[in-house]
């Protein structure tokens, strides 16, 4: 740049979106830090005093709001690599059942609900990036555990010829037909759901990542409410 040119500004537009996402990704740290802060100042001043199972409780907050902000800083990475079109991927044959429990001991980490497995063959392979998978597994369960507080999730896995599909499935409140294709955009939330937890990355990551591996994630409502997130890869032998 010569020095009488003005430095190349970014438009308010631009600028808008940068400090509502800052803001957005403030407000998903504090919530956890505020937590784990609490339990470790407790556990410091009254932990003689303190019954055993109080102190296990305690540490399991500190574990669990850890890992939300973990998986946050996470997802942050990985959309930087997804825009930047450097995602690394190790494509190999993956156990779906080994995938779809270690995604359920991650979910059972967060939330007490039952989480049903229906389908899932232990000889059943697809191809993929095992760690990719199964972070697309716990993005579809996290959306489904936030957004669906008071239901049941339950996971299903049915397979054909040439491909599997894993279907993440609630019974909570659904989303509008006009906001099914919008909620897969980075940070954006359904609209009715606004004061819902999350920072709107889960499910761009999802479908991203999925189809970086030759696959999708599609949302299907369901007949008697609520939503059904299939994510699809092609079978490995």
């Amino acid at each position: 740049m010569k020095r009488d040119e003005p430095p190349i500004l970014p438009s308010p537009r631009v600028r808008a979106e940068e400090l509502e996402l800052i803001s957005m990704v403030g407000h998903e740290l504090r919530n956890p830090l505020t937590v784990i802060r609490g339990a470790a100042t407790l556990l410091l001043q009254a932990q003689s005093q303190m019954p055993l199972e109080r102190r296990q409780a305690m540490l399991r907050l500190i574990e669990q709001h850890s890992e939300a902000m973990s998986d946050l800083v996470e997802d942050l990475i990985t959309v930087a690599h997804l825009e930047a079109g450097d995602t690394d991927l190790m494509l190999e044959s993956v156990e779906v059942a080994r995938a779809v429990e270690r995604a359920v001991e991650w979910a059972r980490r967060q939330d007490s609900r039952p989480i049903v497995v229906l389908g899932s063959d232990p000889a059943l392979k697809v191809r993929g990036d095992r760690e990719r998978i199964e972070q697309v597994l716990r993005a579809l369960l996290g959306n489904a555990l936030r957004h669906a507080p008071i239901s049941d999730v339950e996971i299903s896995v049915q397979a054909d010829v040439a491909q599997v599909r894993i279907g993440v499935l609630d019974r909570g409140p659904g989303v509008p037909k006009l906001e099914r294709e919008r909620i897969f955009e980075r940070f954006v939330r359904v609209s009715e759901l606004a004061s819902a937890s999350g920072a709107g990355l889960g499910l761009y990551v999802a479908r991203s990542l999925a189809r970086l591996m030759d696959g999708d994630v599609r949302l299907e409502a369901r007949r008697q409410g609520g939503c059904a997130f299939w994510f699809t890869l092609g079978r490995s032998a």
